[in-house]
């Protein structure tokens, strides 16, 4: 019955409030300049409450991403702002739904910056800092400072970690040794060769197939492939490498 529920409020009133939420929003953002309509917030909300009321396999992340997002696209349309400061206002609505719903005021701000915003600065960190902290804070007096997700120890009724690290603390970082030091060194050697070539003024660049006129630390002139690879040589020669 929930599901009838859904199909009939989403495909009716609000077919942007289909689909994970996410997707809608940043298509809003690039295509749209900023503007949702406010009707997919009321859709959002209740389709999401009688999915997850109903025991549906969704989850909380992407509704309150879409319903945040319309409430600060809304009150931009309302306020009649230019198109990047509702994009802003949508930023600080996902950031504050994020922080608000799993109780983690930077994770709101990281995701508001990193998939929401095209560009970031002060203008625009700001109103998302402040509306992901007063989200936070509000979320808190409802709902307490407890962790969204609990996560078990890692132990089984034969084995407990805090014992196998107080018998052995070196196990842990030990077993990593090898496999770190067989991935690092051929990094490391290759940077401290370029490092001391940059110390010592020699030239080198990286052409295509072909030749290119190169003005670097003295050298002018038309260098080939086979010429860099000489100077290459002779410098890895010289460092021992």
């Amino acid at each position: 019955m929930a599901a009838f529920l859904v199909v009939f409020l989403v495909k009716n009133f609000a077919p942007e409030a289909k689909g994970h939420g996410v997707p809608e929003v940043i298509e809003a953002v690039y295509y749209r300049k900023g503007v949702i309509r406010p009707v997919v917030s009321v859709v959002k909300a209740l389709a999401s409450a009688l999915s997850i009321g109903s025991g549906g396999s969704v989850g909380r992340e992407g509704p309150i991403i879409q319903i945040g997002s319309s409430f600060g696209s809304t009150l931009g349309q309302l306020l009649r702002l230019p198109a990047w400061q509702k994009v802003t206002l949508i930023a600080a609505g996902a950031g504050g739904g994020i922080a608000a719903t799993f109780n983690t005021p930077m994770g709101g701000v990281l995701f508001a910056l990193e998939i929401v915003m095209p560009e970031f600065s002060a203008r625009t960190l700001v109103p998302v800092v402040t509306a992901t902290a007063t989200a936070t804070y509000v979320g808190r007096v409802f709902f307490g400072p407890h962790p969204s997700f609990y996560i078990p120890a890692l132990e089984t009724s034969f084995f407990r970690l805090d014992e196998a690290i107080h018998a052995n603390p070196d196990a842990l970082g030990g077993g990593l040794a090898e496999p770190n030091y067989v991935f690092v060194s051929p990094i490391t050697s290759v940077w401290e060769v370029v490092a001391a070539m940059r110390s010592t003024g020699s030239a080198f660049a990286l052409v295509t197939s072909s030749q290119k006129e190169l003005s670097s630390a003295g050298v002018q002139g038309i260098i080939s492939r086979q010429d860099i690879f000489n100077v290459l040589a002779e410098d890895m020669e010289l460092f021992g490498v």
